[in-house]
């Protein structure tokens, strides 16, 4: 099962940090995810947050091996 991080606000709003999900791609990985937390759900929807998979920064859906790591964060400001 590929391993899920959730960085910065998402990790607070989804209650952890680190979890495996059960997931065939990026579409079904969000759905599961909604399905279990709406507002997690409602936040990774949004356009701002980025996906990492493996390290590599990714855009739109993508197949997941049991092996992938994917994390979600939301961009941080500051100075």
């Amino acid at each position: 099962m590929p391993k899920v991080v959730m960085l910065a606000e998402l990790a607070a709003i989804a209650g952890w940090r680190e979890q495996s999900c059960d997931a065939d791609s990026l579409v079904d990985l969000r759905a599961k995810l909604a399905k279990e937390n709406p507002t997690l759900g409602e936040k990774l929807s949004a356009s701002r947050v980025m996906v990492i998979v493996n390290d590599v920064l990714v855009h739109g859906d993508q197949a997941l091996a049991t092996e992938d790591e994917v994390a979600f964060i939301t961009p941080v400001s500051g100075g």
